[in-house]
């Protein structure tokens, strides 16, 4: 018969190993009301159970609410995103010729030493070609309307405009269209 020590140290196992014996789970109460708490309040999560459970006196550390959450398997559900109802849209008239119509936006980016540019383009439809274009540092208004009634118009100017939506660039190109006397779809 061999000792334990002898035991051990032929296996190469620590003695404290071999002498272990787990405690009993604490938690069980915790867990118990935790599931019920869960069973009653399916949207609380970890956060809102720990609140209820501190009410209790069952715990105190947040972290420990926590692991045992995870251990339980209590993790809410993600949400499915609910899809708004569709509203059919009317699909744009494609152009058919050039000139016919064209679209207007505002276009920025930045220089390497941080200045940024602001570009009024104006662009063909059916060809998709640039008809014109405005580059400053800083487009005001009056310049965007003087560059749009004067510089941009060719010889055969009858365009419908449309006009690439944004936040900005939206509001500024139907004042430039006004301006032109050129009819913005709304």
């Amino acid at each position: 018969m061999l000792s334990d020590r002898r035991a051990c140290k032929l296996t190469g196992l620590c003695r404290n190993t071999l002498r272990y014996k787990p405690e009993p789970d604490k938690d069980v109460t915790l867990r118990k009301r935790m599931k019920e708490l869960a069973e009653q309040r399916r949207k609380f999560g970890s956060p809102r159970l720990h609140v209820l459970l501190k009410r209790e006196e069952l715990v105190v550390n947040h972290k420990r609410t926590e692991r045992i959450y995870r251990e339980e398997g209590l993790a809410l559900r993600k949400r499915k995103r609910r899809r708004k109802a569709s509203v059919t849209q009317l699909k744009p008239d494609l152009p058919t010729r050039p000139n016919q119509k064209w679209s207007m936006d505002f276009v920025y980016d930045q220089l390497v030493n941080g200045r940024r540019l602001r570009c009024l383009t104006i662009v063909d439809d059916y060809t998709r070609e640039c008809v014109a274009i405005e580059v400053d540092t800083s487009l005001k208004r009056g310049e965007s309307m003087r560059f749009a009634s004067s510089g941009c118009q060719p010889k055969s100017f009858n365009p419908r405009p449309s006009l690439k939506r944004g936040e900005s660039s939206t509001c500024l190109c139907r004042q430039v269209l006004s301006h032109v006397s050129i009819h913005a779809p709304h």
